[in-house]
């Protein structure tokens, strides 16, 4: 919801409005169901734990509810505050903040158990803020600067989990800015200098000589003093701040390759240091042991929050260092299935790890092949009822890479392969409609690669599938189905690899119930039985005398003749709205072919219907002709030699990849 509101537009606006609505009514009793549960506790003798755990879970919920509203303002601002409800609940939150400020100081900590936590005080403060023209900090005064000492030593003795707040998108910093006080060693109040910096780094870029300063920071989080342990993650972080902030398009000197590479296998934590669009020939010194010690901090950390940072800053590096990866394939996936088995229900790790996977595909590209031992059993667990809901998207994502960049779907004997998943797909086609276009996208990949073995395995399980989501899809998923069906036919040896399956399934009678019903899609039907017509007409015909008697009672006509008539009829009115060149010359060419089966009712129509298609597709010609007068071919698709460049919905998304240019080809060795 949040990326549809950076992406709002006026028609979605009542959507907005009914899941803001929904949502405060929610955060309302959240807050009512937290209050009730710490009075609960506080009345018990003995701690209840799952009481405990009910109310870290509440707490959690809070803040979630929070940080969505606080991304709504952050994006936009003058949307949020015209939100229906949005000023109650602006007040509800400044209420928050009035109830901490009067309430005794023990009652605000940090802890998910105190009835004014700080992290909630102080994003409803940031809220608050956000939504006034002006804003003074005056009311605010008892919550703000009280606890920088028990900040640093929370960070002290929880690094991790500090340093996952600190960076999640805060806003604490803006309103408790950790204070310096003579009492506070040397080391603390150069760790505060160097956070102001790392949240100005692009402000002071050019006031501050970071090539002079470098060594300093090199010799500090080289200091073997236990005492150095904020210095140094500060450092970590700092340096990622700067590059991400400013240095982006100069690249990542050796030093701070060097100082990064030290902290990281000096276990110490350091918040996520910047990997991004570094030069990959610079860094290719130091990957295999960047990598080994970002899997060994990984095993290392406690908190999910942390293992995904890690994972982002691996992905980082195999993004960016593209086939330069290839020979760290081993030790890269070698801990996944372990990783994988140790997350448990932790999905948003799992869904790490998967695009993880991906990046990997990404890179690797043709020599992707190698990651299939680790593909395979991957979409297979995600496949399982208890992770699907969780994981079919980054699922889907991490297939159709693996697919895409795959040359062929056979593997040797014993080793698991993409063809192992095809059952899953059929099934996935049968059952899952939220989901149409990535199944459908993978079956055209699976037909690129071998539609006879598909058909020859699994053709009346698939066409059976098929029937399933075509009456109750949405109009783009059965263009999806249409095109899929097509390209299946298009790309299958002959007619009898499919033509018995199509009518036993009842694929063909739900086709062509479809079009001869409805006055829309029905070009996306009629292009399918045009390659029917194309690979065999005499197989298209007796397929349509078979399938006459069970068509349905508003479409079913007396007798065959009456029925090839009644469907030459929608053909030909159907032939108007086609605006395409390509599929009118398809129309024309599936004419000629229908004729040759010498039908009394479509040979009667050769005079008109079928006349009138050809001279308007052969005037199209003739347009053509003096439009590229030196083309040698202008029965090509689009008149043009070669079939010109196939449009994005042809190509999936599958640009410079294998299955790209195998579409590509397709394409123009297309006789249409």
């Amino acid at each position: 919801m949040i990326w549809a509101w950076r992406k709002w537009t006026p028609e979605g606006e009542q959507t907005f409005w009914t899941f803001f609505s929904a949502a405060s009514s929610q955060l309302h009793l959240l807050w009512g169901y937290r209050s009730n549960v710490i009075q609960a506790i506080a009345a018990a003798l003995h701690p209840n734990p799952h009481a405990l755990q009910c109310l870290e879970i509440l707490t959690r919920q809070t803040k979630s509810f929070g940080k969505a509203f606080s991304r709504m303002q952050r994006y936009s601002i003058s949307r949020f505050v015209k939100l229906p409800g949005c000023n109650t609940l602006v007040l509800s939150f400044w209420r928050k903040v009035v109830e901490a400020a009067n309430a005794p100081p023990d009652l605000v900590t940090d802890e998910f158990m105190s009835i004014h936590p700080v992290h909630l005080v102080v994003q409803s403060m940031a809220i608050f803020k956000e939504s006034l023209a002006q804003w003074s900090p005056k009311k605010a005064g008892p919550v703000i600067e009280m606890d920088a000492p028990i900040d640093l030593e929370r960070w002290q003795d929880d690094p991790e989990e500090f340093l996952n707040t600190d960076d999640n998108e805060s806003e604490e910093w803006e309103f408790n800015i950790p204070s310096t006080p003579n009492s506070f060693d040397n080391i603390l109040q150069r760790e505060a200098i160097y956070c102001a910096l790392g949240r100005c780094t692009y402000r002071l870029k050019d006031r501050v000589n970071f090539e002079i300063w470098l060594p300093v920071l090199a010799k500090e989080a080289r200091d073997s003093n236990p005492a150095y342990r904020l210095m140094i993650r500060r450092i970590a972080w700092l340096l990622g701040k700067r590059h991400f902030d400013c240095m982006r398009e100069v690249g990542v000197s050796r030093q701070i390759w060097e100082i990064l590479l030290f902290i990281l296998f000096d276990r110490s934590e350091a918040s996520d240091p910047a990997n991004k669009d570094f030069i990959a020939t610079d860094f290719l010194l130091y990957m295999a042991q960047y990598l080994s010690a970002l899997f060994l901090m990984m095993d290392e950390a406690k908190t999910s929050e942390s293992k995904n940072k890690i994972i982002k800053s691996i992905k980082s590096i195999i993004g960016q260092a593209g086939l330069h990866i290839i020979p760290l394939i081993q030790p890269i996936t070698e801990p996944l299935p372990r990783l994988w088995t140790a997350t448990g229900t932790d999905y948003m790790l799992k869904q790490s790890l998967i695009t993880l996977v991906k990046e990997l595909v990404d890179a690797t590209k043709e020599h992707s092949i190698a990651l299939h031992g680790l593909v395979v059993p991957l979409v297979q667990e995600s496949l399982l009822p208890s992770n699907y809901a969780q994981l079919d998207i980054d699922m889907f994502a991490l297939w159709t890479a693996a697919t895409q960049y795959c040359r062929s779907i056979h593997v040797p004997p014993g080793q698991p392969g993409l063809f192992d998943l095809f059952p899953a797909l059929i099934n996935l086609l049968a059952n899952e409609l939220d989901q149409l276009e990535a199944i459908n996208t993978l079956l055209e990949g699976y037909y690129i690669r071998d539609t006879a073995t598909v058909l020859q395995q699994h053709g009346p399980q698939l066409l059976a599938a098929y029937t399933e989501p075509h009456g109750r899809a949405i109009a783009t998923d059965i263009q999806d189905i249409t095109q899929s069906i097509g390209l299946m036919v298009q790309l299958s040896p002959s007619a009898m690899s499919w033509a018995l399956a199509m009518h036993t399934s009842g694929l063909f009678v739900v086709l062509m119930n479809f079009a001869l019903k409805n006055k829309v899609l029905v070009s996306d039907h009629f292009y399918v039985f045009s390659r029917m017509v194309l690979q065999d007409p005499a197989v298209f015909v007796q397929l349509l005398v078979d399938s006459a008697p069970l068509l349905d009672k508003s479409v079913r006509c007396n007798n065959i003749e009456e029925t090839i008539d009644k469907v030459m009829d929608v053909w030909w009115r159907n032939f108007d709205i086609v605006a395409e060149s390509r599929y009118r010359k398809l129309t024309a060419m599936t004419m000629a072919c229908l004729a040759t089966t010498g039908r009394p009712e479509i040979i009667k129509r050769l005079p008109n219907e079928i006349a009138n298609i050809w001279l308007e597709v052969l005037g199209e010609t003739k347009e053509a002709l003096l439009e590229y007068p030196d083309n040698p071919s202008h029965l090509n698709s689009y008149w043009t030699e070669n079939g010109g460049e196939p449009p994005p919905r042809w190509l999936r998304n599958a640009e410079d990849t294998i299955e790209g240019e195998r579409r590509t080809q397709i394409w123009k060795e297309d006789p249409v």
